[in-house]
């Protein structure tokens, strides 16, 4: 009996990943990174999948989409289906070519920007390239793109970081530069997402709290982060190796209304 499609929420922000089975390569000419990569916007867009970062890898790809009308399976499956035809007829192959079912995970509003780094950074982690601009399969580039250009799911990601399109590109450029010397995946409604938003009301480029510059402003803004974590519950110790302080700097932040001045912030 076929597997019934899966349902996802309507307006709800997902994080696709597809791999080649057994790790296999699943593109082997440009000319296929090509036709799979213009497959995939037609697809999504007939379903009203909107498609706000991509990236292509040799044998698996990463997807960050808005399910509009709820309709994600449908336009994965003819992508993936459409794809493994082709490379089979084109050489001379049988068999899977992608490992069972897609992956995704429900993505909050504000994760957008640390995964949509994390996506684009998957090439530079993979030392396939020294930088997310060098890569040609990926949505980076049109991230980057002049103030009130490029697709509708870039406006998404980057109308979250500033009204202004200029400083939104500009964070997000700093912002995909600097998360790469964070390893592992992204925790994209946690600290990732705050350290973001406050950076960007302290009129910060993105990663400079986390670095030791005795500044006051950049201090004051740490601190600011440091409270702000704590209120929402987060364990100093998390906090902590997010900022690369010692667990003990952090934990004079815990009495409401600490005495603590820009000095004797970390």
């Amino acid at each position: 009996m076929p597997r019934q499609p899966r349902s996802f929420p309507s307006d709800s922000y997902q994080h696709v990943i597809s791999r080649g089975n057994r790790r296999q390569k699943i593109f082997e000419s440009e000319e296929d990174w090509a036709r799979f990569a213009a497959a995939l916007v037609e697809e999504l867009d007939a379903e009203g999948v909107i498609l706000l970062a991509f990236c292509l890898m040799p044998n698996h790809f990463h997807l960050l989409v808005k399910c509009i009308q709820a309709a994600l399976s449908s336009a994965m499956h003819r992508l993936l289906t459409s794809h493994a035809a082709y490379m089979n007829k084109k050489y001379g192959r049988t068999g899977h070519l992608f490992e069972d079912r897609f992956k995704s995970f429900q993505c909050a509003p504000e994760g957008l920007l640390p995964l949509a780094a994390y996506i684009h950074n998957n090439p530079v982690r993979a030392r396939l390239t020294t930088a997310a601009g060098d890569w040609p399969w990926s949505s980076h580039r049109d991230y980057i793109e002049p103030a009130g250009q490029g697709t509708a799911g870039k406006l998404i990601v980057l109308s979250g970081i500033d009204k202004d399109p200029l400083k939104a590109a500009a964070f997000y450029r700093s912002y995909v530069e600097t998360s790469i010397a964070r390893p592992g995946r992204p925790t994209p409604t946690a600290l990732d997402a705050l350290c973001a938003k406050i950076e960007r009301e302290g009129g910060h480029i993105a990663g400079l709290i986390r670095q030791r510059s005795k500044r006051h402003d950049i201090t004051g803004t740490r601190r600011k982060f440091i409270e702000s974590a704590l209120a929402e519950g987060h364990l100093p110790s998390e906090i902590a190796d997010f900022l690369g302080l010692a667990r003990s700097a952090i934990s004079r932040y815990r009495s409401p209304g600490a005495n603590v001045n820009s000095r004797d912030c970390p």
